[in-house]
């Protein structure tokens, strides 16, 4: 299959491990908070602190358990066309059975029966990928 990789921002590419190391860093903050006593160890600053510390772990895994839901790309070959948003699932579609498929300057829009179609923004890709899909899909 032909596969072309959309570039992604650093933010983008990397939401899951900023916003884990930020809750980490709240958790340990609250836990070495003293305002709770030795004594009463489920505290209101205790507890925020577990919470946050497995609000992070939850962060992480997605960040290095699930890669690939980071990524975001186009494929093809003769007889099925994907397509993958970022954090999303991957759109499958038969090529015999597409309605239209149009390849703009910014968009590729894939029309399939039963309005199962979808709109993919091209802004991120390479100019030799962009020319790839329209020497592919450009006369559809």
């Amino acid at each position: 299959m032909t596969r072309i990789n959309r570039k992604l921002g650093f933010f983008k590419r990397n939401y899951y491990s900023i916003f884990g190391s930020l809750w980490l860093a709240l958790g340990i903050v609250y836990y070495l908070n003293k305002n709770y006593s030795e004594e009463k160890l489920l505290t209101f600053n205790f507890v925020i602190s577990i919470c946050y510390v497995i609000l992070s772990m939850l962060y992480f895994y997605k960040a290095f358990g699930k890669p690939e839901n980071n990524k975001e790309f186009i494929e093809w070959d003769d007889n099925v066309l994907n397509y993958k948003p970022i954090r999303g699932k991957i759109h499958s579609y038969k090529i015999n059975d597409l309605i239209n498929l149009k390849v703009s300057n910014s968009n590729l829009i894939i029309k399939a029966p039963d309005a199962k179609g979808t709109m993919a923004e091209l802004n991120g890709y390479s100019e030799t990928d962009l020319q790839k899909l329209e020497s592919r899909f450009g006369s559809f």
